[in-house]
């Protein structure tokens, strides 16, 4: 055969060889690898085996273990003797405060009922005091003006804190408010007219013809007296032109409704220049800070000079009261008396106090 295959076929059969001897040589290293393992596994066996030994050889023998537990079984015999001993006392203990509890329950029950008892009493009796004192102001017609209140089982009447104010003293009649001139405003006319003013310039500055055509506006619409729808134009132009001395074409309307309010107090522009002074002097002493304002209580405290005097005022009101009459009376007299009298005829002393009055109430 290998003559005939020649070199090709021996080296194959070469090639057999090899893998023939290799694969003898894996089979030979897994039988040493298998007793390797095996040999270990012995080791283990037998050092397991000698430490199962050792243990045995340390437990105790059975007649040690027997002792031991019968002295644990006497101490817990002890153990629950004590117990079931501690329990009972604790049983009893329990039971003593228990018919404590009861005790101290049915005395707070009596004393609670005792107390209830007397304080229904008590506030029974402040409800009729109470009821008596309405009572009695109900049949008397008269008012229960103090506090009176209930607090807890009282009845408190408080003297000391009135619960209606006393009524006040009724003001002395004033006098009927005397019959204007033509041509003088109301007080509710200048608010009228000082509304309007405000309302169409709220700086204080309006313009001369818009100040004619509202003033024409307000006599027609019948806000001003009767006297001023007689009023043209060109009337109303030249009146209020004294109030633009710069011929600037603007007037002032405060300075306006000022002119208009003086002139229901004539004696406001028959001032003489030392009533003027002294009105300046007292001006300045009110003045607190001196700055040249006056704060608004400051104003109302000042007199000024055509305001009646108050003594003027007081000895009207004496006379009034002497003749048993009231301003209103001794007014009317006046008129009956201005009426029957001729302009120039000399005043009376009632027609004197009439007038001072009727000046007080302006």
């Amino acid at each position: 055969a290998a003559a005939v295959a020649g070199p090709a076929g021996a080296k194959g059969g070469k090639g057999g060889a090899a893998a023939a001897a290799a694969a003898a040589g894996g089979k030979a290293g897994s039988a040493n690898a298998a007793a390797s393992k095996l040999a270990a596994s012995s080791e283990e066996a037998q050092a397991a085996a000698a430490a199962a030994a050792a243990a045995v050889a340390a437990l105790p023998d059975s007649a040690a273990l027997a002792a031991v537990s019968a002295s644990l079984q006497t101490v817990l015999a002890q153990e629950l003797q004590l117990l079931q001993q501690r329990t009972a006392l604790l049983g009893n203990k329990a039971a003593v405060i228990v018919d404590e509890v009861v005790k101290l329950q049915a005395t707070a029950n009596s004393q609670l009922a005792e107390w209830q008892q007397k304080r229904y009493v008590a506030e029974c009796g402040a409800v009729a005091a109470f009821e008596k004192v309405v009572k009695a102001a109900a049949a008397a017609g008269q008012p229960l003006p103090y506090d009176m209140r209930l607090e807890d089982e009282f009845f408190i009447l408080d003297e000391n804190k009135l619960l209606i104010s006393p009524a006040p003293v009724a003001p002395a009649p004033r006098p009927p408010s005397p019959t204007l001139p033509p041509g003088i405003l109301s007080v509710p006319q200048l608010q009228q007219l000082a509304a309007a003013l405000q309302q169409a310039a709220p700086g204080g500055f309006l313009a001369l013809a818009d100040a004619v055509d509202l003033m024409l506006k307000m006599a027609s619409q019948g806000v001003l007296p009767n006297a001023w729808q007689d009023i043209d134009a060109s009337h109303m132009t030249a009146a209020l032109a004294s109030l633009d001395p710069t011929y600037s074409g603007y007037l002032d309307w405060r300075e306006l409704l000022l002119s208009l309010a003086a002139a229901s107090i004539p004696s406001i522009h028959t001032a003489t220049a030392a009533q003027v002074a002294a009105q300046a002097a007292e001006l300045a002493s009110v003045d607190a800070d001196k700055d040249g304002y006056i704060t608004q209580q400051e104003f109302e405290n000042v007199t000024w000079w055509f305001e009646p005097k108050p003594e003027a005022v007081h000895a009207a009101q004496e006379a009034v009261a002497a003749a048993g009459a009231t301003s209103a009376d001794v007014q009317g007299q006046v008129a009956a008396e201005g009426q029957a009298r001729p302009a120039d005829g000399p005043m009376s002393f009632n027609q004197w106090a009439a007038d001072v009055l009727r000046e007080e109430q302006r």
